[in-house]
């Protein structure tokens, strides 16, 4: 509706409305709809609207003609209406229609029909712009889906924006309603002289933020406003904090009736129009659209997608617990000895206890007793012996690689994982002894690795809400990643540092921030700690999502999380200040490194960042899956397309994803990295990607996300993701199936043709002797050796031989089918047996009998013994 000029005050009528076939009715609604510019003697000035006075109606004819305002049976018509607009001279007010809900299909925006007059009333100058400041009734696409409709046809009381023109007067019954009236308001008087008083008492501020609310409502920007803390939509916001108190009792006092009428706008220069639209689109002078969507808060997935992702990831898990050799070359033994000294009531020390009855047993049935990196023994000698003082560190490392088994050398790892999985130890302990306590631990470790994949799913709709086949692909990632099945799914503490890290992200990207919800996360973030040190990665994210004012973080709730950590990660500390004197254990991990001293090498930190982005995809040890080369291959192309994908998604912003998500994932997955790529700051080590499974989760919802914004395709898409599926999940089945297969043949083969040698060799007090070599019934060459120990102390080897053609190795003895040397020789004694080497694949010109690193006089003493001979 549009009117004369500036003003005030607000306006909004309805006419009557006539039916087609039947008796027409007629209703009135306020016309001067502005309570607070219209309330009682003491109402306040914030805005809040009070029922109106009861005053004497004006007078009016009983005659109605068409078009004519009538009486509202609503008691919310204000008394003084006036109950019709004749047509007046041009420079008088003219009210005229903005469309109804049966004109164009646009008009709902401004569906009231208000007034009746000509719309030629006036010249264009003269006339003002009077809309809804916040319209009630909406349609779909109005504005999104928070609007909520209301009933029919009733029309909005809430006050109204003002669009002035020009100055000029405004006249309503041949009243000029902005004439400073000299007079008090009092209960009588008529309207006119009810608004000329209040147009002085007026604030601006007030009629200003009314009409920034209106803009707001109007260009659809009232949900956004909303999103941000904004206070609710529409145009009556809560009073300012920041005023004082006095200022607010001065300005109530001044507001309040009675007092002397001032302009409300400028006489003495122009009043500027201000623009609908500013460049680009946007409102004049006001904030840009939100781009960002809702926070979004739990549950993001139903019951049953829940149930689904987690059956998903649950198949593989538990066929790789069950199915995998015991043990696993991943530390296995060593975080299975830390449960048995905690069901032994012994609190480990890390390079002082040695290790339990039942972890000796489960080696000595399975022939495996360490890590894959101790390839410096077979089968080591029974029982336990001290480590030689003064040893040079390259004398350490090997001693660590042949006796560093006898030792519970993770013990220095905090001890919340151990603790959550003593229950499964006692109930497999009690079924199947040993074994059962094993298969009872990683079944139990399988259970925890398949919630990642539904957290990965709820994750990346936080990130990007309502893209279900972008939250099926990162479920389906993580399900079918062999790190997952293959490496969580044994004895080791990194299922629940994954875990606990993925919810630590699942907290910190969705819902707004409370004191509760800062305690919550700060105490998974200090449970993630007492499982692995490993989580500090992920640190760095979640100070950045407690910093978000947008939803309503800062430095409290940082504080607040903080403190809860340090409250969960402080008794631990200080049990590491009382037995180790040190916050965190790192002499003893140096002392129990069987790698060579740390380094600065470039070539060192390049091979060990590859290995840690290989073994994240394919799982650890280093190309151990079956089709590990390949898998390795697409996961370099998926990373490539997924990198793409996300900086095209910051770069242009798209559509529906949350920047402030994306973000704090980014940061997350960067930091896991980093402290992956770190870890050999102690000793020269390859990094191994298991060490950022902290961060797993976002990882692979932001893989998902990428790959949905590079990929138009859905061909493309999925068909990317099953290539890597299929053949992650080929390799873990060949996994499983070479388990079960029988072990090969083992003991001395039947020698056919034998020929004597005279060849020997001495090492420090060692004498070796080359007596004769064979060939079997397959064409395989075997050497019978003889090793005295002349001197008083024992001397250790590999337990095998290597035989090579001048500095080329050909062949490695096989232990299984060669004499079952021990670890040491005892002073004193002679050793005859076998070595079988195998047949060779060309002609050797110079063959050799090559024995590596032979230790005498308690490891002062290190070296090699090559003995050349002819082969059969």
């Amino acid at each position: 509706m549009r009117a004369g000029c500036a003003v005030g005050a607000a306006a909004s009528v309805r006419t009557a409305r006539h039916s087609a076939g039947g008796g027409a009715y007629e209703r009135l609604d306020s016309f001067f709809g502005n309570r607070p510019f219209l309330r009682a003697g003491g109402g306040s000035a914030d805005g809040h609207r009070e029922g109106p006075p009861s005053r004497p109606a004006v007078a009016r004819s009983h005659r109605r003609r068409a078009g004519d305002l009538v009486r509202h049976a609503r008691p919310n018509r204000h008394p003084d209406q006036p109950a019709a607009l004749r047509r007046e001279p041009h420079h008088r007010a003219g009210l005229r229609a903005l469309g109804s809900r049966s004109r164009c299909r646009g008009a709902h925006r401004r569906k009231r029909l208000v007034g009746s007059g000509d719309p030629g009333l006036g010249s264009r100058g003269r006339r003002m712009e009077l809309a809804p400041a916040h319209a009630r009734r909406v349609r779909d696409g109005d504005r999104g889906r928070d609007a909520r409709p209301v009933r029919g046809d009733r029309a909005d009381a809430r006050p109204v924006r003002l669009r002035p023109g020009c100055i000029g007067p405004l006249r309503v019954r041949r009243r000029d309603l902005l004439a400073a009236a000299p007079f008090r308001r009092s209960r009588s008087a008529p309207v006119a002289r009810n608004v000329a008083a209040r147009a002085r008492g007026v604030r601006v501020s007030r009629l200003l933020q009314q009409r920034g609310a209106a803009v707001r409502v109007r260009h659809r920007q009232d949900a956004a406003d909303a999103a941000r803390g904004r206070g609710p939509p529409g145009a009556e916001q809560p009073p300012r904090r920041s005023v004082p108190e006095t200022e607010r009792l001065r300005r109530r006092a001044r507001d309040a009736p009675g007092e002397f009428a001032r302009p409300v706008l400028p006489r003495d220069r122009p009043v500027r129009r201000s623009r609908t639209e500013g460049p680009c689109g946007r409102p004049h002078r006001l904030r840009p659209r939100a781009s960002e969507p809702a926070v979004h808060v739990l549950p993001l997935i139903t019951r049953r997608q829940f149930a689904i992702a987690y059956a998903m990831a649950l198949v593989p898990s538990l066929a790789l617990a069950i199915g995998q050799p015991v043990w696993s070359r991943v530390d296995e033994a060593a975080h299975y000895d830390v449960i048995a000294q905690y069901a032994a009531g012994v609190y480990p020390r890390d390079a002082t206890t040695t290790i339990r009855p039942e972890t000796l047993e489960i080696m000595q049935r399975s022939g495996v007793y360490g890590f894959v990196v101790d390839n410096e023994y077979v089968k080591p000698d029974p029982g336990v012996q001290p480590m030689p003082s003064g040893l040079t560190s390259d004398a350490q490392v090997l001693w660590i690689r042949r006796h560093g088994w006898e030792f519970s050398y993770e013990a220095f790892q905090p001890p919340l994982y151990y603790v959550l999985a003593l229950p499964a130890w006692f109930a497999g302990h009690a079924i199947g002894g040993a074994l059962g306590s094993l298969y009872a631990v990683r079944i139990f470790d399988a259970l925890l690795a398949a919630l990642l994949a539904p957290l990965a799913m709820m994750i990346l709709l936080g990130l990007w809400p309502g893209h279900q086949g972008a939250a099926w692909a990162a479920a389906a990632l993580t399900a079918a990643l062999p790190g997952v099945a293959l490496n969580l799914t044994s004895v080791t503490n990194d299922v629940l540092v994954s875990v606990l890290g993925a919810l630590c992200i699942l907290v910190a990207v969705t819902g707004k921030w409370s004191w509760r919800r800062a305690v919550l996360l700060g105490a998974l973030f200090g449970a993630a700690l007492l499982t692995k040190t490993s989580a500090i990665g992920i640190a760095p994210a979640l100070g950045v999502a407690l910093l978000q004012t947008r939803r309503d973080g800062g430095v409290r709730p940082l504080l607040i999380a903080g403190a809860v950590t340090a409250a969960c990660v402080i008794p631990w500390l200080a049990s590491n200040v009382a037995i180790y004197g040190e916050l965190i254990t790192t002499r003893e991990q140096v002392v129990m490194a069987a790698f060579p001293a740390r380094t600065i090498d470039p070539g060192f930190w390049s091979v060990s960042t590859l290995h840690a982005f290989v073994t994240f995809w394919t799982g650890d040890p280093f190309l151990s899956l079956p089709g590990a080369v390949a898998l390795a291959i697409v996961a370099g192309f998926i990373s490539a397309l997924a990198a793409a994908g996300l900086w095209r998604a910051w770069r242009h912003h798209r559509r529906g994803m949350s920047l402030r998500v994306l973000g704090i994932l980014a940061a997350a997955g960067a930091g896991a990295a980093l402290a992956s790529v770190t870890s050999p700051v102690l000793a020269a080590f390859n990094a191994p990607g298991r060490l950022a499974y902290a961060g797993l989760a976002a990882a692979m919802s932001l893989v998902a996300a990428g790959l949905w914004v590079e990929l138009p395709s859905p061909r493309l898409r999925w068909g990317t993701i099953g290539t890597f599926a299929g053949l992650s999940l080929g390799g873990l089945a060949l996994t499983v199936y070479g388990g079960a297969l029988a072990p090969p043949a083992t003991g001395i083969p039947a020698i056919v043709r034998q020929a004597s040698l005279g060849q020997s060799g001495t090492f420090d007090d060692l004498d070796v002797s080359l007596a004769a070599c064979g060939v079997d019934g397959a064409g395989d060459r075997l050497v019978l050796v003889r090793f005295y120990n002349t001197g008083t102390e024992p001397v250790e080897w590999t337990q095998t031989a290597e035989l090579r053609d001048g500095a080329e190795r050909v062949a490695t003895s096989d232990f299984n089918r060669s004499t079952p040397f021990p670890l040491a020789f005892a002073p004193g004694h002679h050793y005859d047996g076998w070595l079988f080497l195998g047949r060779p694949q060309q002609r050797l010109t110079s063959p050799a009998i090559h024995f590596r690193n032979l230790a005498a006089a308690g490891y002062t003493t290190i070296g090699d013994l090559s003995i050349r001979t002819d082969l059969c």
